[in-house]
């Protein structure tokens, strides 16, 4: 709120958000692993990771960047809800729901 007027976002500020945003897209690929499905849909995890990994980056870019702050939070968000939207995608294109387990 302070520096909403702001011409940039200060240095912190700025690698704080997009930091973040990395550390927890990465964790996430981190633990994808530890899920109890990870190896039923091979083909799926690989492209999902692989996207999560380039969101990753792409928030440590906006936060080098500094932008003005409005846009370093729209930037952040989008990469977020584009990640989300690709791996909901590549699930259903797999033929499953989200709560659906193979019989047996």
């Amino acid at each position: 709120m302070e520096h909403a007027a702001d011409e940039r976002t200060p240095v912190a500020v700025s690698w704080l958000m997009g930091g973040s945003v990395a550390v927890m897209l990465v964790t996430i690929v981190v633990l994808l692993p530890t899920l109890s499905d990870y190896d039923r849909l091979p083909s799926l995890r690989t492209s999902v990771q692989t996207a999560l990994t380039t969101a990753a980056a792409g928030a440590l870019v906006v936060g080098w960047a500094r932008p003005v702050p409005w846009l370093l939070a729209l930037v952040l968000l989008l990469l977020l809800f584009a990640s989300w939207v690709f791996a909901f995608v590549r699930w259903l294109s797999e033929g499953s729901l989200i709560n659906e387990r193979p019989a047996g």
